[in-house]
């Protein structure tokens, strides 16, 4: 399993110089739970297509009972700069997934918003939602006051089976950004939660391509 996520992220990287802009955000949370490591990969195909490629892993420090993992890969479709459509294969607990989804979203200088609605099929079908806002609060000479909230949501027949939240607050210069990070994550309509808070430390690179 592991040796076909290693071949996955091999691939996403060799297509990296065919991309127009590609961009990939590698981070990294030390908390007092676990440590979290956790990646997204964008890679433009044209200007209708794109790849998209998620990956996190949280290992506890004192069990590997509550290990989390999750890797997609999604193939996009932009109707227009704010709604594309969204089809992705991948793998989280408890195993294999697809999904198939429609993302609406905005990007400004200041700030970039996106809202994520569709179903995921893993075992059986369930609901999701994915919110995500970012926003720069304060710039200081070459210091940008950084904030990011995401939130997850799954309901199945069960209710909420699954739900994630990830905060941010941290200080960027030019390309690295290091804060204070919080991660919230519920099972089985929140019979099991888990709590991580600590220090992230994130890095922005962008690509610019000729096709």
């Amino acid at each position: 399993m592991m040796k076909i996520i290693l071949v996955l992220i091999c691939i996403h990287f060799s297509l990296v110089n065919y991309a127009q802009e590609s961009s990939f955000q590698p981070e990294l949370l030390i908390g007092n739970r676990s440590a979290m490591f956790q990646h997204f990969l964008k890679l433009p195909v044209n200007k209708k297509l794109s790849i998209t490629n998620n990956f996190l892993i949280d290992n506890e420090y004192s069990t590997s009972e509550n290990r989390i993992f999750f890797f997609r890969n999604s193939l996009n479709y932009h109707f227009t700069k704010r709604w594309q459509v969204n089809s992705a294969v991948g793998l989280k607990n408890p195993g294999l997934f697809m999904t198939i989804a429609w993302t609406y979203s905005v990007i400004t200088d200041q700030k970039a918003f996106s809202y994520t609605v569709g179903f995921t099929i893993q075992k059986e079908i369930s609901f999701e939602q994915t919110l995500i806002y970012r926003r720069s609060l304060i710039e200081f000479r070459q210091y940008q006051l950084q904030s990011q909230i995401v939130i997850i949501a799954n309901f199945d027949r069960s209710g909420y089976s699954r739900g994630i939240q990830q905060f941010r607050l941290g200080v960027q210069r030019a390309s690295t950004q290091l804060g204070l990070g919080l991660n919230l994550d519920q099972f089985g309509n929140s019979s099991k939660t888990l709590f991580n808070t600590g220090v992230y430390l994130k890095q922005i690179i962008i690509k610019n391509n000729n096709l």
